[in-house]
């Protein structure tokens, strides 16, 4: 069965039935309840036991260093970072969101991270995006 919208008699995007199943059950979220972000002070974060840096100090270098596919664990992760901001997943794996955002007379940062683990709790791969804009 195909479904789509009528214009002047001609159909445009057809769907199928299965295919939108198959594309809405790919992939699932679960948020996680938050501390509201206070946009005008920057935010402060107790440095992490292990040494690695807390998330408004991260950089791609620092992250590189502590973010290694197939070794670190979500353990090591929730240790350093704490609770994720978001969790969820998609087939077998498992993904934890962290944000963080810095607003101070000088700068906005913005720090966006999705780290993707095995079932066994092992990292597989991670996306990093940190943005500055200067006031």
């Amino acid at each position: 069965m195909t479904f789509g919208f009528r214009l002047s008699g001609q159909v445009l995007l057809p769907i199928t039935m299965g295919m939108a199943l198959i594309l809405g059950g790919c992939t699932t979220t679960e948020p996680v309840q938050q501390q509201p972000v206070n946009q005008s002070t920057p935010q402060t974060q107790t440095p992490t036991r292990s040494g690695a840096p807390n998330l408004g100090q991260l950089t791609y270098q620092n992250a590189e260093f502590h973010l290694i596919v197939n070794r670190t664990t979500m353990s090591d992760v929730q240790r350093w970072w704490g609770p994720a901001h978001g969790r969820g997943h998609s087939g077998e794996f498992l993904f934890l969101n962290y944000t963080d955002v810095l607003h101070d007379n000088e700068r906005s940062r913005m720090l966006m991270m999705t780290l993707y683990f095995s079932p066994q709790g092992v990292l597989q791969d991670y996306d990093l995006q940190i943005h500055e804009f200067a006031k």
